[in-house]
């Protein structure tokens, strides 16, 4: 059989390529069920060349879950820098669903990202040894505390509504996942959200 040619890359190149074939295995078999072995196949380099980039499959999976912390950060921020500040909307609850809708598009755009998301979430839950465990956590009450505050403005049962919002975008972004992508996503959430707020089927600007 004839030997594979393996593709010579700059050092940055190679980790980012590692980076995002290790976004995607997780987002397939999860922390527990992916190798070394095969991450290194998919990347067409050797065990012993990846662990030159990253010291262990532990290692990996931190370098993978703050990478979605700084992707998750950086689209949050841009569009933080796009709202009109003490514009007539601004602390309003329609203002509130604008944030919302684009959680929905953020969702969309890292599909690879949110799949590594809900299935190494799934495989942590009530596993205090698996080394995402303290992450799902701690991002779990942050978010909640996040939408606590957007809303507590408006609504007297704001952490209650919260939890509830945070639960319907976690089951639908599972549904459309296992959909495979085969409904509208963003329209969904914008329905969802909406309702929950109690503003009815809002269309979007």
């Amino acid at each position: 059989m004839k030997a594979r040619v393996r593709e010579r890359r700059a050092p940055e190149e190679r980790r980012a390529q590692i980076l995002d074939e290790t976004i995607r295995l997780l987002g397939e078999r999860g922390y527990h069920g992916f190798t070394i072995q095969e991450l290194a196949g998919r990347c067409g380099i050797t065990n012993g060349a990846l662990l030159y980039y990253f010291r262990s499959k532990e290692d990996l999976l931190a370098v993978a879950l703050r990478e979605y912390d700084r992707r998750e950060a950086a689209v949050i921020g841009a569009f933080a820098r796009d709202l009109e500040p003490n514009g007539p909307e601004e602390g309003s609850l329609p203002a509130a669903l604008k944030i919302l809708q684009f959680l929905g598009i953020r969702i969309v755009a890292e599909r690879e990202l949110e799949r590594l998301c809900l299935v190494l979430q799934s495989e942590a839950l009530g596993d205090p040894a698996h080394p995402a465990h303290g992450f799902f956590r701690e991002r779990e009450k942050s978010i909640l505390d996040g939408l606590e505050q957007l809303l507590k403005p408006h609504r007297d049962n704001a952490a209650e509504l919260a939890r509830e919002l945070f639960a319907m975008v976690d089951g639908l972004t599972l549904r459309w996942m296992q959909a495979d992508h085969g409904f509208e996503f963003v329209a969904a959430w914008d329905r969802a959200a909406a309702k929950l707020l109690g503003l009815g089927d809002c269309k979007r600007d």
